[in-house]
């Protein structure tokens, strides 16, 4: 009796050590790209908080005296992370970019 080709073979042919290379290199792209999307999703969730974050320090710094030395200097690293700065200063949407830029060069 011949035994069909099931999900649990194929997943012992992937991580069997005379798979196909093939095989190992499409679960090596596989892991990489997840590495990357993982990788994207926490500096995404890091703008968010950060963007919390600063409004709430807004919120607390308004109407006292170091609100304008506060927003001349102070609010400059949350502006700098997230994009709102000097236009030629990486923030990290600019990192977000260069992460998928390459995930696809590598052919992720």
């Amino acid at each position: 009796m011949q035994r069909g080709i099931t999900k649990s073979n194929r997943l012992e042919a992937n991580s069997s050590p005379i798979a196909e290379p093939s095989v190992k290199a499409v679960s090596l792209k596989r892991n990489k790209m997840d590495e990357h999307e993982e990788k994207i999703a926490i500096i995404e969730n890091a703008i968010f908080e950060i963007e919390s974050i600063m409004s709430e320090v807004d919120s607390a710094i308004s109407g006292t005296s170091q609100q304008a030395h506060y927003e001349a200097y102070g609010k400059y690293g949350f502006n700098q992370l997230l994009g709102n700065g000097n236009p030629y200063d990486s923030s990290l949407e600019t990192l977000i970019k260069e992460l998928k830029e390459e995930g696809e060069s590598n052919g992720i």
